[in-house]
């Protein structure tokens, strides 16, 4: 048990359903339809930007980094409380997860958990906006 994070590429042949996860086009109806596999596009065609937040101790660690009263990043703490499989962050959430890492990124210079966690919100962010795809949380 843990936390993944993936931003999918935008084609022709995938785009996101409301929650952000993936929907291909069955060729045969032109229908859009849950991805189990879509023939041609592999993984890295797939996926944009992909993150191993970490497993349930991590994630513990984190949340108690990043509850404490001088430590204002509500965005980041939503990635890190949030429990359900295949949901999506709203795209406004980025422009918030990428000023709540600059706004404290030097005070966790030192942690290497925290300073991991921030950079691959950072590169989660801005893939997610290039892309113009949500980041879905695994």
């Amino acid at each position: 048990m843990g936390l993944d994070a993936t931003v999918f590429r935008r084609t022709p042949q995938v785009r996101p359903d409301h929650r952000g996860l993936e929907l291909y086009r069955v060729e045969a109806t032109g229908e859009w339809d849950t991805v189990v596999g879509i023939p041609g596009l592999s993984e890295d065609e797939r996926i944009a930007a992909a993150e191993r937040i970490g497993n349930i101790a991590m994630l513990v660690y984190l949340r108690g980094v990043f509850s404490t009263p001088a430590t204002d990043v509500p965005t980041l703490l939503q990635v890190l409380y949030r429990n359900l499989e295949g949901e999506a962050m709203p795209m406004e959430a980025n422009p918030r997860i990428l000023a709540e890492v600059g706004s404290v990124y030097e005070r966790f210079k030192d942690d290497v958990f925290a300073c991991a966690f921030l950079d691959q919100m950072r590169r989660l962010a801005e893939v997610s906006v290039a892309e113009g795809n949500p980041i879905v949380l695994l």
